[in-house]
C-alpha cells in the first residue's frame, strides 16, 4: 500500500513536472539501477505472462536527472508493452551507449506492434488507441516530457505484428552539449 501511495505521489508529480517542462530533482543516477528497480516490481506483477529479460550494459557513465521521473517514464512504456501483449510475450529492457554518445535505455515487447499512422500520434497528449477507462493518452505524453525536460530523445520503432521497440535517449557528462539542445526541437518526438 505504501509503494503503491508513493506511485500515486510520483504520478502526480510527473504531471506537474510536464507542465513546468523542467528537471525537479536532478542528480547524478545509475541507469542500470533505475532499471533493475523497476523490473523487479515487473516480475512480481505480470503474472508470468510475460518474460521480462534485462540487458543492461555495465560501467555506464551516471545520467543526470530526476530519478522519480525517470522511472516514471519507464513504467509507463512497461505497461504499455504490457497491454500489446495480452496472451503473453517478452518484454526486453536494455541500456548501452548510441552511436552518438547518448546514453540509452530502450523498451522492446514482441506485442501488436503500431501502424504508421498510430506511431505518428503516439506522443500527442490524449491521444489513445485503448477502450474508454482503459487508458488516459497521457502515457506516451509525460514519457515525452520526461525526456525533453532532460535534453535527451524518444525514438519509436514498430510494425504491426511484430512489437514494438522504444529507445530513450540521455546525454551524459561527457556528451556534447550542443547537442543536446538540438535533440527536441518539434512538438513531437524523433520516430523512425
Amino acid at each position: 500500500l505504501l509503494h503503491a501511495a508513493g506511485r500515486g505521489r510520483d504520478l502526480v508529480k510527473g504531471l506537474t513536472d510536464f507542465a513546468r517542462k523542467d528537471i525537479p530533482e536532478s542528480r547524478f543516477l545509475d541507469l542500470n539501477e533505475v532499471v533493475r528497480k523497476e523490473a523487479e516490481l515487473l516480475n512480481r506483477t505480470t503474472l508470468q505472462k510475460v518474460a521480462v529479460e534485462l540487458v543492461l550494459q555495465e560501467d555506464l557513465p551516471k545520467v543526470k536527472g530526476d530519478e522519480s521521473s525517470i522511472s516514471n517514464a519507464l513504467m509507463n512504456l512497461c505497461v504499455n508493452a504490457l497491454d500489446a501483449m495480452p496472451s503473453g510475450g517478452r518484454l526486453r529492457l536494455s541500456t548501452g551507449i548510441g552511436v552518438d554518445g547518448l546514453l540509452t535505455l530502450a523498451v522492446g515487447d514482441t506485442g501488436l506492434g503500431m501502424t504508421p499512422e498510430v506511431m505518428q500520434r503516439a506522443m500527442e497528449p490524449f491521444f489513445t488507441t485503448k477502450p474508454v477507462g482503459k487508458g488516459t493518452g497521457l502515457g506516451l505524453a509525460l514519457v515525452y516530457g520526461v525526456m525533453k525536460s532532460h535534453g535527451g530523445k524518444v525514438e519509436i520503432r514498430s510494425e504491426p505484428g511484430q512489437g514494438t521497440e522504444i529507445l530513450l535517449s540521455f546525454p551524459h557528462p561527457g556528451a556534447d552539449p550542443d547537442r543536446k539542445s538540438t535533440r527536441l526541437n518539434s512538438s513531437h518526438a524523433n520516430i523512425s
